[in-house]
């Protein structure tokens, strides 16, 4: 009998936190795994190496003002990569961008619609407030720093609340921080800003561009860590807008919303490079140029496993786990196990470690036969559980053709319909020399059993 290896509570906890589903990674994390280098024959888990093609589009354009609008799967890895990208944009020897991450979970109400005046003064205000703490080195938490009242952020309000006592009135707090707040939090207060801001939008618009190229030659000044080079401009990354979702009642309305603002607004209104992370659903509704991050292919069109897809998969688990670590939780067959899991996630990194947590969870360790057939089946329930009954004939349709993501909106009714699957991850897209589309395998039981029926 093999002897059952344990696991301090401890060490479990350590495991727990490394392999948490939701935490960005860093540029120089060791747990970071490179999903897009091709092995030796040449194979790749996704089509392009997304950190190099994003960084390509600034790198070859940077003498005007770009936008990338970069969805993909819920968990398919964007914000590590975003991470990674703004890291290799701030180059000397590339674009020598400065880069200013920001989470739009932190600074826009992701349950409402979203408003131009609302996301241009966010953009600003953050934007200023990053080049003022991290390359001027100012105390932002001092009201009466002499900064703060000469800030083109502090500037551009008063212009713009000139004609509104209401607004005149309002104190935008240090660099905007309050202005802020009250954009997420006060739908009072955006209702009068969105009516003071339509009567003069096209100045609003170019005030806004020339307040940001006031900020971009404040970075122009600033020297890149100890090179001698200085930067050469600004680039904005606005992460996790593709989570605005809105609530069951006006979801349409908030993609309808996001729609309207990339197709009447660009980075050359903005005044800089941007990035934004979108919502998967606004592919299907329009024609905007969006970058699909799509999810690790494991297994080939045909159905055949594809070995650089899970080798890749598994590399992210043992960036976390040792070998001895994996045998204490999953058991002798570990490797079988994980594989198992990783086939049910359908490549998607976050379904994966979400995986992993709950097995770490689980109180008998290492997991027995039983046990690990609970887990794998409780994680199946909860996406059955989001399948629509009238979704069964488009998800048989998905798994039987398995076409671009493009063909199954172009039937009436369906467009909703995909917005739904793809943003509760029903739906798998991934890419070789083309696209294609396939469902979630923790729901092709419901689909089998709706076959069985026919």
């Amino acid at each position: 009998m093999i002897p059952r290896m344990s696991l301090s509570l401890q060490e479990l906890r350590r495991l727990y936190a490394f392999c948490d589903p939701d935490e960005p990674l860093e540029p120089g994390d060791p747990r970071y795994v490179d999903i897009d280098r091709a092995d030796e024959a040449g194979g790749r888990p996704r089509r392009y190496g997304w950190i190099q093609r994003i960084s390509r589009k600034f790198e070859l354009g940077a003498d005007s003002p770009r936008t990338v609008l970069l969805t993909g799967l819920p968990g398919s890895g964007k914000s590590t990569e975003l991470r990674l990208i703004l890291d290799q944009l701030r180059d000397p020897e590339g674009a020598a961008l400065f880069p200013v991450l920001i989470d739009a979970e932190q600074v826009i109400d992701l349950r409402a619609p979203l408003d131009l005046p609302e996301l241009v003064l966010t953009l600003l205000m953050e934007t200023e407030r990053r080049i003022i703490v991290d390359l001027e080195e100012a105390d932002p938490a001092g009201a009466d720093n002499a900064i703060a009242t000469k800030s083109v952020g502090t500037r551009f309000w008063n212009w713009l609340a000139t004609t509104e006592v209401e607004l005149s009135s309002f104190d935008i707090g240090v660099f905007g921080q309050k202005l802020t707040l009250e954009l997420k939090t006060n739908e009072d207060f955006k209702d009068l800003l969105r009516k003071v801001v339509k009567q003069r939008l096209g100045s609003f618009l170019l005030r806004a561009r020339e307040h940001m190229e006031e900020l971009q030659a404040r970075v122009k000044c600033c020297r890149i860590d100890a090179s001698t080079s200085h930067y050469a401009g600004l680039v904005i990354a606005l992460d996790s807008l593709e989570r605005l979702r809105g609530t069951s009642s006006n979801a349409s309305d908030v993609l309808d919303s996001v729609e309207y603002i990339f197709r009447n607004f660009s980075a050359r209104d903005l005044g800089a490079h941007a990035i934004f992370t979108v919502p998967a659903a606004l592919v299907t509704r329009s024609k905007l140029d969006v970058e699909f991050m799509p999810a690790i292919k494991i297994r080939a069109r045909d159905g055949a496993d594809y070995e650089p897809g899970l080798l890749a998969m598994h590399a992210l688990l043992d960036g976390r786990m040792s070998a001895d670590e994996q045998t204490a939780v999953f058991g002798p067959e570990h490797e079988s196990r994980v594989r198992t899991m990783i086939v049910q996630s359908g490549g998607d990194p976050r379904e994966f470690l979400k995986m992993v947590q709950e097995a770490l969870s689980v109180a008998e360790l290492p997991l027995d036969a039983r046990a690990f057939r609970v887990l794998m089946g409780t994680r199946a329930d909860g996406y059955r559980r989001l399948v629509r009954g009238d979704a069964l004939d488009l998800l048989r349709k998905i798994h039987r053709d398995k076409p671009p993501l493009s063909l199954h909106t172009s039937e009436p009714g369906n467009s909703r319909l995909t917005d739904s699957l793809l943003m509760n991850s029903l739906v798998m897209l991934y890419q070789n020399d083309t696209e294609w589309t396939d469902v979630n395998p923790a729901i092709l039981s419901m689909i089998a059993e709706r076959d069985d029926g026919l």
